[in-house]
């Protein structure tokens, strides 16, 4: 049975070794540390005391609005559901619009968010400084009625 609950500093040795495995742009356990102590929220997805997956918010409340910042998985775990887990969390938890930052070349992700609901709505150019493919997608949440 999966849980979803808050992380704090004790997994985040894990959650970088998941984001450095399968993201193309990861979060270090100081990164992680400054994100968390700085009020950003970071969930995890476990079963049987393992991390499979984690996501990574920041809530802007004056704007109504949650930013996904990072979400993986395990390579092992992939296309079994889990992230779409996370984001059905997040989407229930948080009464709120949601954004997030994707790379224009990253097909796989596009559509997975698009199928969790998710739409382009603007792109930024040269938007990461470090990986070759610079341009990334805003994507919306589209909240059901």
């Amino acid at each position: 049975m999966f849980e979803i609950t808050k992380a704090d500093n004790k997994d985040f040795i894990e959650i970088e070794s998941i984001g450095k495995e399968v993201l193309p742009i990861y979060y270090s356990r100081f990164d992680l540390t400054m994100l968390y102590y700085n009020g950003n929220l970071i969930y995890k997805l476990v079963e049987n005391n393992h991390i499979m997956a984690f996501i990574v918010c920041e809530l802007f409340e004056n704007e109504n609005r949650l930013h996904i910042m990072s979400i993986g998985v395990t390579k092992d775990n992939q296309r079994n559901g889990l992230g779409t887990l996370l984001l059905d969390y997040i989407k229930e938890k948080f009464d709120t619009d949601i954004t997030l930052y994707v790379q224009v070349s990253n097909k796989k992700a596009i559509n997975f968010y698009s199928k969790g609901l998710f739409i382009v709505k603007d792109i930024l150019n040269k938007y990461y400084q470090n990986l070759e493919d610079k341009d990334a997608y805003l994507m919306t949440y589209i909240q059901k009625v």
